[in-house]
């Protein structure tokens, strides 16, 4: 997916190009800490958690420490992009999201 993304903006400058390629490597980041979010953090008997040999305490220190990541992610994926239509005149938030 982010081959396509760059394909199609490769003309813009190297300021905006690092600070939209920063941006996004954090939200992928986030998004892959997001899916380690979602394991079952259950009391009762979970096969998942069987399977990888966790105990539900464990699973639960996964669960918290993969949701700071995934905020922690999401705050600089955010911060950056508003970095970049800050500084670009061109690009406006309104434009970005309705194009």
């Amino acid at each position: 997916m982010s081959v396509i993304y760059r394909h199609f903006h490769n003309g813009l400058e190297s300021t905006d190009k690092y600070l939209m390629e920063g941006a996004n490597a954090f939200g992928m980041m986030a998004e892959v800490a997001m899916a380690f979010f979602l394991v079952p953090v259950s009391k009762g008997f979970n096969p998942l958690l069987v399977v990888f040999g966790l105990d539900p305490i464990s699973a639960t220190k996964i669960h918290i420490w993969a949701g700071r990541i995934g905020a922690f992610g999401v705050i600089v994926h955010g911060v950056g992009h508003c970095l970049r239509w800050f500084l670009d005149e061109e690009l406006t938030v309104l434009g970005e999201i309705w194009p």
